[in-house]
């Protein structure tokens, strides 16, 4: 009969006779008064490397077991725990365990339906002046009180919004008018954080005590950064330094599972006509972020490209 590829061989009147493997043909030789059962340990070595060839990180033993009672169940249960040890060891999935950590990590799932899924790493890009601090004020309450956001349905979380750009005045004030324009009787406390670098405690800064820290101690479902240039300056120097502090960002995302969004600023626009943005009715949007400030790495790191038009 094959199996594996590999011709086993039963002469006439003769027990199980030995395979050759030093020829091409594979032809089955008798060796007589050296007849090797087909259990020989270097059979089993080839069957072994036959399968191997599909699945290299099986265990030999877990074969062996396996074709000693020849069922393929168990060849399948040897398979399977070689890819239980893969996943353990290195993170490995097949397709059906990835879709069940899927399941479980939540993916799919919409803070903002349409507009922010959980867990995503976002980059908020506009002019200064532009309103993109009320808008995001807008979206936390939003989210923290359960309502919606601009007419797209929201799943209730804890936010933690880090202000680096507004006064605590200014920021009081602005999250006053919101909850009067959304009907809100009071802002959602409790589920919506609030932190202001004009009145950060003075230890703010040091290793312990960075924004990083502040998203892991709180675990909320969102965060909100504004600004990354006023938090992170140097991420707008190099693209290593951007892509260290985004692989940083996404070592917390999955420790607690938030998702993140930094506010970024765009360049101060070229006077060359040839140089000007693109235009976003029609034009190349991926594009149109290439102006904003500092290092590339900051776009193309990005889950969730963002852009305000008022």
């Amino acid at each position: 009969m094959d199996k594996e590829g590999i011709s086993f061989a039963q002469l006439e009147g003769e027990g199980p006779t030995e395979i050759d493997t030093r020829g091409d043909d594979l032809e089955p030789t008798k060796r007589e008064n050296h007849l090797v059962p087909l259990d020989d340990e270097r059979c089993i070595d080839l069957q072994w490397a036959g399968t191997a060839s599909s699945h290299p990180s099986i265990e030999r033993a877990a074969f062996v077991e396996a074709v000693s009672v020849g069922s393929s169940a168990h060849l399948e249960q040897a398979t399977s725990l070689d890819t239980l040890r893969l996943k353990q060891n290195w993170g490995i999935y097949t397709p059906g365990q990835l879709k069940k950590r899927a399941r479980e990590l939540g993916t799919g799932k919409q803070i903002i339906e349409g507009v922010l899924p959980e867990a995503t790493l976002g980059i908020l890009v506009g002019d200064s002046g532009l309103g993109k601090s009320p808008l995001l004020y807008q979206a936390a309450v939003c989210v923290a009180a359960g309502v919606p956001f601009l007419g797209c349905p929201v799943n209730q979380g804890r936010v933690l919004y880090l202000d680096f750009e507004n006064g605590v005045g200014e920021a009081d004030t602005l999250i006053d008018r919101l909850c009067g324009h959304l009907e809100l009787s009071n802002p959602p406390e409790g589920q919506l954080l609030l932190w202001n670098v004009n009145d950060a405690p003075p230890k703010f800064g040091t290793l312990s005590h960075s924004a990083l820290e502040m998203i892991r101690e709180v675990k909320p479902s969102w965060a909100i950064i504004d600004s990354l240039g006023s938090c992170y300056p140097d991420t707008e120097e190099k693209n290593s330094n951007a892509s260290e502090t985004f692989q940083r960002f996404r070592t917390v995302m999955k420790e607690c599972g938030a998702a993140i969004t930094v506010v970024h600023h765009t360049r101060k626009p070229s006077q060359r006509r040839d140089e000007a943005p693109e235009s976003l009715d029609g034009g190349d949007l991926r594009q149109w972020f290439r102006q904003a400030r500092g290092a590339g790495a900051l776009i193309n790191g990005s889950d969730i490209l963002t852009r305000p038009r008022f």
